[in-house]
């Protein structure tokens, strides 16, 4: 199965090409025969009303700007910008500037916002729990970074996705983008042992993993990234789970937590949309919609490696400021697992489309895995004995 994602970056590199060499897009098919009148020669290098515009976005953060989300968020623009030859131009808005972090999908959809990156569990009271399967941040035991990309990219997920969403809002999503390693499991000031330690535990979090940890007697508390460094402060949560070391490191949770539990069985990967304003994209020329989907399918790789590169060295950031690890016992772990398929089916019983997707999903990322299980090898030069 050839990678789409080895030939978005080759596309990426061939439309860049193009704009520096000052080439002309082909007309749009259907827009003229082949035994037209050739056009004047004196008008040839002019360019369209189309490829003369120039395009204006406001680009809201999906997470406060200051985290490797926005430096993400500003890459897009600039890589946009440079590839259009500067006729996109993308504004990016901190988290919450513009409207507040969880209506982000209703504001795309209105046009009050025009690109952004929401979490698809921002959606769970819109769309249902279908948005879990959707790379949420917070599906326990689901798939891994790379198995939920190729199946985004090369099993047809994205076209699910968009059937979802296009048909409740007036949005689109070309690519799946902040594509993230497992998170951190907690910052707590508590070591979490057994299940027992889960009840009364007020912990902050959304999604499948609230689910989950209500049905172990957790109180769950769910307040925006942005609020919870305060909301630890104040006693509101004594536990929380929000990202992977990098982006936890720039919130500074290491400033008022003494332990980080592991591993990020709860969230083994973290994707959000790339989310366009419907009308807004229909309004480009088919070159200019081509570059914002290459570059937003082209961050997906580059955002995962980045942020696993910075949270490599983020790791040791925490060891050297003191904070302490401590590792989910296995029992827990598999209770965790066990207790999340429940849930999953459950769904599946309530939600036909959520039971055709989760299904189709499902095969395709054990046919992934068998792959990976069976080719790749476990001993390497560089695991530690």
């Amino acid at each position: 199965m050839k990678s789409r994602i080895g030939v978005t970056l080759l596309s990426l590199l061939l439309v860049i090409s193009a704009v520096a060499i000052g080439c002309a897009p082909a007309a749009p098919s259907g827009t003229g025969s082949s035994d037209a009148p050739a056009a004047d020669e004196s008008q040839a290098d002019e360019p369209t009303q189309a490829e003369g515009k120039t395009y204006k976005f406001v680009y809201q953060c999906g997470a406060p700007i200051s985290t490797p989300y926005g430096d993400h968020a500003k890459a897009y623009a600039a890589e946009v910008a440079a590839a259009s030859n500067g006729r996109i131009e993308i504004t990016v808005k901190d988290a919450g500037e513009v409207v507040p972090t969880h209506e982000v999908t209703d504001a795309i959809s209105k046009g009050v916002v025009d690109i952004s990156q929401p979490n698809s569990s921002f959606d769970i009271g819109r769309l249902g729990p279908v948005v879990y399967l959707f790379g949420t941040s917070g599906f326990p035991a689901g798939p891994d970074p790379m198995e939920y990309l190729a199946w985004v990219y090369e099993g047809g997920g994205l076209d699910r996705i968009n059937e979802v969403y296009g048909g409740q809002y007036n949005v689109i999503i070309p690519a799946q983008v902040v594509v993230y390693p497992a998170e951190i499991l907690c910052h707590s000031n508590k070591k979490i042992q057994s299940l027992d330690d889960l009840k009364g535990l007020k912990f902050r979090t959304m999604g499948p993993w609230a689910e989950v940890m209500e049905s172990f007697g957790t109180s769950i508390v769910t307040v925006p990234g942005g609020e919870i460094y305060e909301c630890a402060q104040r006693g509101v949560v004594d536990a929380f789970e929000y990202c992977g070391p990098a982006v936890n490191w720039t919130m500074g949770f290491h400033e008022i937590a003494k332990y980080i539990g592991v591993p990020g069985i709860h969230s083994p990967n973290c994707s959000n949309l790339l989310m366009f304003n419907n009308d807004e994209w229909n309004s480009l020329p088919g070159d200019l919609q081509e570059i914002l989907r290459i570059v937003g399918q082209e961050r997906s790789l580059r955002d995962y490696l980045d942020v696993s590169t910075r949270d490599a060295i983020a790791l040791d950031k925490y060891i050297e400021y003191g904070t302490e690890f401590f590792t989910l016992p296995d029992d827990v772990q598999i209770a965790i697992v066990e207790r999340s398929g429940e849930f999953t089916q459950m769904h599946c019983e309530e939600d036909a489309v959520y039971k055709a997707i989760y299904e189709q999903q499902l095969e395709f990322v054990k046919k992934w895995r068998t792959r990976q299980e069976i080719l790749q090898p476990k001993y390497s030069l560089f695991h530690e004995s």
